[in-house]
């Protein structure tokens, strides 16, 4: 796997299998963990937090602690090898 060569990407299957002893099962992994790293350093350079932002599960913002203000996810689960909405959920502040 040609990912693995990388430093970044040798770093991160070496990380994963120290925690999970395993490589990851979802071939996209190294992708998301890599989204969610240059989201985090894009903010941090810019040093404001997103407000309002119009995403696909509705508009949110980061509070001041850096936590979503985003209260509703939804429940899915798998029905033979679909995903498949269960309800729509509401996390407690």
């Amino acid at each position: 796997d040609k990912l693995k060569e990388t430093p970044g990407g040798k770093n991160f299957f070496e990380k994963y299998n120290d925690l999970y002893h395993r490589d990851p099962a979802e071939a996209y992994a190294l992708y998301g963990y890599e989204c969610g790293r240059v989201a985090v350093e894009a903010i941090r350079q810019a040093g404001v937090a997103i407000k309002d932002f119009p995403g696909v599960t509705g508009t949110w913002s980061f509070d001041a602690n850096g936590d979503t203000t985003q209260q509703e996810i939804f429940g899915i689960t798998v029905r033979n090898g679909d995903f498949v909405f269960v309800k729509k959920l509401t996390v407690p502040r």
